[in-house]
């Protein structure tokens, strides 16, 4: 019980110590402010305090019972991810003098602030029960009670609709963790044998440049809208010696016969560290900056990584339920040796981690914390990601060194780095504003050269950074 059920009290606690937000949005709408407050139903919606308990020692299979488990604790973890990111809450409302309306003041205050609220883990939880008790008891009583406890969140003024509303969306993706998972792996394994080409001449143009486009264009109209209009010039150019250090660092890395034009993560790192260091000797607000292109970072490279998948690079080692690929031109095939054979997604453990770290770093940002955090930050995370998921990743080119895949050593030291980076003194972030529609004519262009620059070479040439794979 404690396995499932601690993981929620630590989580709520710590986002209830952590205070009201600073910029909270309300999500109860107008008309909600005249629903009634009825104290008897406080009866009911108190009912979960001892339903949930119950529900961990009634008697169920193995399967059915770590299913309950798996579902909450997913539950826990994007719920929680929610509360932290998004500013939403429903401001209690207090009730009338009458029957129980001092229990419905004291769970009030036992629940203040006004945080945690959407999704509501109260309707969540009571959900999830209803769920795990199949076979104990009823549908329509399991369900029914549920629907009862949802209702006594408006009644005793608790939570608003859009609360109840996010809860049930939640739950009725989460219901069923396998399903949901085998679904994602058979998207990602589709993608994976996506891979297609068209020819003008001695050019090839291969379709993972969509993805190569999206995540440079959706770069700039990030970087822009933290660091604000007049960073355009310098985010190009600190863009240029990103694409330029990332051709150039993977040369040395991974550059082959076979795999003549590789792009590295590192280089782009390393380059765009160097851009942003140039923006700074000609006087620019590097700080600012650099913390920009750390909120841009995590949504380019969950958009890069879909490319990745596309292409094959960065794939998994072999494991018994990952995903196959059968395509010729993808690197599992031309370089791996593992058609057909299941390997782990890597590419898709990468983008979820991105998701993750992108919601707290744009967080971060609209709080208005140093900007150095925001980039230091970025680099620890990025580094964390990296390094988990390289225990995972089955190149044949990747280097090893004392152990280690080259790739966790440079994930140490991007960790380490953003250490120091975050201590640096610096100005309060500025925010975020929306770039004018002039700047999306900047962010295609962007975008163009991003994925001209990774998804269009010259398949029979022989010459250095001729040829990407397949």
């Amino acid at each position: 019980m404690l396995a499932g059920t601690l993981p929620w009290l630590i989580s709520y606690a710590w986002v209830k110590q952590m205070g009201a937000y600073p910029d909270a949005v309300e999500t109860r709408m107008a008309w909600e402010w005249n629903i009634p407050i009825l104290g008897w139903t406080a009866l009911v919606y108190s009912s979960p305090y001892l339903g949930v308990p119950l529900a961990f020692l009634v008697k169920k299979e193995r399967a059915q019972m770590r299913r309950f488990q798996v579902c909450a604790w997913l539950c826990i973890g994007i719920a929680t991810l929610i509360y932290l990111s998004l500013p939403l809450t429903a401001a209690f409302r207090p009730p009338l003098p009458g029957l129980l309306a001092q229990w419905i003041e004291l769970e009030q205050l036992a629940a203040w602030p006004a945080v945690a609220s959407w999704p509501s883990f109260h309707v969540l939880w009571t959900l999830l029960v209803a769920q795990a008790l199949a076979g104990q008891a009823p549908k329509w009583l399991r369900y029914g009670w549920a629907v009862a406890v949802s209702v006594t969140c408006l009644t005793t003024g608790m939570h608003s609709v859009s609360d109840l509303a996010s809860a049930v969306l939640l739950w009725g993706v989460l219901r069923d963790p396998a399903r949901l998972w085998r679904r994602i792996l058979a998207l990602s394994e589709r993608l994976s044998n996506a891979w297609r080409s068209w020819h003008f001449g001695s050019v090839r143009v291969i379709s993972h440049g969509v993805w190569a486009g999206l995540a440079g264009g959706t770069g700039l109209l990030v970087v822009v809208s933290a660091a604000g209009r007049g960073s355009v010039a310098v985010a190009l150019l600190v863009f240029v010696c990103g694409l330029v250090c990332a051709a150039l660092w993977a040369q040395v890395v991974e550059g082959s016969s076979i795999l003549s034009r590789p792009f590295g993560y590192f280089g782009a790192v390393l380059g765009g560290a160097l851009g942003v260091g140039l923006v700074g000797i000609m006087g620019g607000n590097w700080t600012l900056l650099a913390g920009a292109f750390a909120i841009a970072a995590a949504p380019m490279q969950a958009l890069g990584r879909l490319r990745c998948l596309e292409q094959g690079c960065c794939h998994g080692h072999p494991v018994s339920w990952g995903i196959k690929v059968f395509n010729i031109h993808s690197r599992v095939t031309a370089m791996g040796a593992l058609r057909g054979v299941p390997i782990h997604p890597t590419q898709l453990y990468s983008i979820l981690g991105n998701i993750v770290s992108g919601m707290l770093l744009a967080r971060l940002w609209a709080l208005g914390v140093p900007v150095t955090v925001v980039a230091g930050f970025y680099l620890m995370s990025a580094g964390v990601l990296r390094f988990v998921e390289e225990a995972y990743r089955g190149e044949p080119q990747t280097l090893r060194t004392a152990g280690l895949p080259l790739y966790q050593w440079q994930a140490l030291v991007s960790f380490l780095g953003g250490m120091v980076v975050s201590l640096m003194p610096a100005a309060a972030a500025p925010g975020f504003s929306l770039p004018g529609l002039g700047y999306w004519g900047c962010a295609l262009l962007t975008g163009l050269v991003c994925a001209t620059a990774m998804s269009v070479d010259f398949p029979k040439a022989t010459w250095r950074f001729s040829r990407l794979t397949g």
